[in-house]
């Protein structure tokens, strides 16, 4: 199913506002547009300082009054490709939101994006998809695959039920695995 998403300015009206490097992932403003009595006007005495704002979901957005508001990993997108990821999300490879590198970005679909998750916060066990089975007193690897819980076994020893976790993720998430994340 398509991501619903505004649609962003070309990449050539981008490009009149921000300079973005591809290598760090950053963006700077070339001049800053305000809004005088519905007419545009460009504002130079920003030039050169970083633009964007991490919001509460951890992602970074910029605000142009008058021209646009967007997530930098989109705006990151087409600066790098030339278009819109319109009908797609875009995943962050390592999982960092703030982290706009051209080559740390991919299309994916929804349910692709979602295997690409950070570890819940009510994780206890420090490894998604494994817990301790008081019931049996063994530890159980389990893993979501098409919106169905797998169940993955019980296993005496925790790196049992880890491996068991991590195999799965492979065989069942691909390159969208956690642990196929560049540095772990």
């Amino acid at each position: 199913m398509p991501v619903k998403c505004n649609p962003l300015p070309s990449k050539q009206e981008v490009e009149e506002l921000l300079d973005y490097c591809p290598a760090s992932g950053l963006f700077r403003w070339k001049s800053r547009p305000d809004t005088c009595k519905g007419n545009r006007i460009f504002n130079t005495k920003f030039a050169g300082s970083l633009a964007g704002t991490v919001q509460k979901n951890g992602y970074v957005s910029i605000q142009c009054r008058g021209v646009f508001r967007a997530y930098c990993h989109r705006l990151a997108w087409l600066m790098g490709h030339g278009e819109d990821a319109l009908d797609y999300e875009i995943d962050h490879r390592d999982g960092n939101p703030i982290n706009n590198r051209l080559d740390n970005l991919r299309l994916c679909e929804k349910s692709q994006n979602g295997k690409n998750l950070a570890q819940s916060k009510s994780n206890t066990s420090g490894q998604t998809g494994v817990s301790w089975f008081d019931l049996r007193s063994k530890w159980r690897a389990r893993i979501t695959v098409d919106g169905r819980d797998r169940h993955l076994g019980l296993f005496d020893s925790f790196d049992d039920a880890v491996a068991a976790r991590i195999n799965a993720e492979k065989k069942y998430h691909g390159e969208f695995a956690q642990h196929c994340r560049p540095g772990l």
